[in-house]
C-alpha cells in the first residue's frame, strides 16, 4: 500500500484584490475569445429565452464555436454582443452568475506556482 501524502498550498495575493470596482470601460469585453463554461451557458441560454430588456445586440448570435469550445460573439466592433452602450456588462446587469467564469474572476486572475497559487490583478482593466 501507498501512502498518501497530503499537500497544502497558499494563496498568495494582494491585499486589495477584492476591491475592484467596474470603471465601464468595456477594455476586458474587446477582442478576447473568451469560452464560456458549460453551467454559464445553460444559465445564459434559459435567461435569454424570455429576459427582462432585450439585450444590446437582439439580432446577433450571442455565442460561436471555435476549436469545438462555445465563445461569446462579437459585433463587428469587435466587442462582446453583451456590451452596453454604457460599456457594462448586460448579463451582469441582471445576475453576473450569467457571465462565464472567466468573465466573473476578470481582472483576477491566479496561477500555480510552487510556492502555491498566486492570484494577481489583470493590468489590462483601467479599474485593477
Amino acid at each position: 500500500m501507498i501512502a498518501s501524502r497530503q499537500t497544502r498550498l497558499k494563496f498568495i495575493a494582494p491585499a486589495d484584490i477584492d476591491r475592484f470596482k467596474c470603471t465601464g470601460c468595456g477594455a476586458c469585453c474587446r477582442l478576447w475569445s473568451i469560452p464560456i463554461d458549460e453551467a454559464s451557458f445553460d444559465r445564459t441560454t434559459a435567461f435569454l429565452e424570455n429576459p427582462p430588456s432585450p439585450p444590446p445586440n437582439p439580432n446577433l448570435p450571442w455565442y460561436a464555436e471555435r476549436e469545438g469550445k462555445k465563445v461569446y460573439a462579437f459585433t463587428d466592433k469587435g466587442t462582446c454582443v453583451f456590451l452596453d452602450k454604457d460599456g457594462f456588462c448586460y448579463l451582469h446587469k441582471h445576475d453576473p452568475m450569467l457571465k462565464s467564469a472567466i468573465c466573473r474572476d476578470y481582472p483576477r486572475n491566479s496561477i500555480r506556482t510552487p510556492r502555491g497559487y498566486e492570484l494577481y490583478m489583470s493590468f489590462s482593466s483601467f479599474g485593477a
